[in-house]
């Protein structure tokens, strides 16, 4: 059995402070993780007792440590900072790997039920749309619809792999699709390597009516 090593920063140089780490298997976004560390103020973990094979390396810190000397500051400090490394365990310990943290960003949306006339505003006040991280719980986003059908989805970041999900849809309505620029978010699992453009349009439709019922002839 190998061991990992190695310091969280933010992205401008930061010491990250206390941050929790998650190790995945990689290549598999419904796994639950084989480990998990934490650092201390200088920002450096390790996990012992790690078999050979590829990992992902997930953390999650806040960003509220002093900064290293001679760094610029840090638009995140005090947000919650997300960031992931891949590494793969072959035959030896792994040292100095370095995992960089970031804010995430936001992903905005607005929320289209079709009906017949002005839609209710009352449809959209139990919807929520939520981006789920999977096993990483603590990079799911979730928000519920405000009154004109618009939300906010913030700290969704690039080390995750997230799936829709949109609950509290009104009874006899259905999720018809879920699309952001060029992307289908209702056809499984979704990265974002940056900051996509536009904006989540979530479509919502009546549910067609159950065909009328054939009497009997026999």
């Amino acid at each position: 059995m190998l061991e990992i090593r190695g310091r969280v920063l933010t992205r401008s140089g930061l010491d990250a402070g206390r941050t929790s780490i998650l190790l995945y298997p990689a290549g598999d976004p419904g796994a639950s993780a084989v480990g998990n560390a934490s650092t201390g103020r200088d920002g450096e973990f390790e996990f012992s007792a790690v078999a050979p094979g590829a990992y992902a390396l997930i953390a999650v810190g806040s960003g509220t440590a002093a900064p290293v000397p001679g760094a610029a500051s840090d638009r995140g400090a005090g947000q919650r900072l997300f960031g992931r490394a891949f590494v793969n365990v072959v035959d030896s310990n792994l040292e100095s790997v370095q995992l960089e943290l970031d804010p995430g960003f936001e992903v905005g949306g607005a929320i289209a039920i079709d009906t017949v006339g002005e839609p209710d505003p009352s449809l959209w006040s139990p919807v929520r749309v939520r981006l789920n991280a999977g096993s990483a719980v603590s990079l799911s986003s979730s928000f519920r619809a405000g009154p004109d059908g618009t939300f906010v989805l913030s700290g969704v970041n690039a080390a995750a792999d997230y799936t829709l999900e949109v609950t509290g849809i009104p009874d006899g309505f259905r999720l018809v699709t879920a699309r952001l620029g060029g992307l289908d978010l209702t056809g499984g699992v979704v990265r974002f390597p940056a900051q996509p453009a536009g904006r989540l349009e979530v479509r919502i439709e009546r549910s067609a009516p159950p065909p009328p019922s054939v009497p009997d002839q026999s």
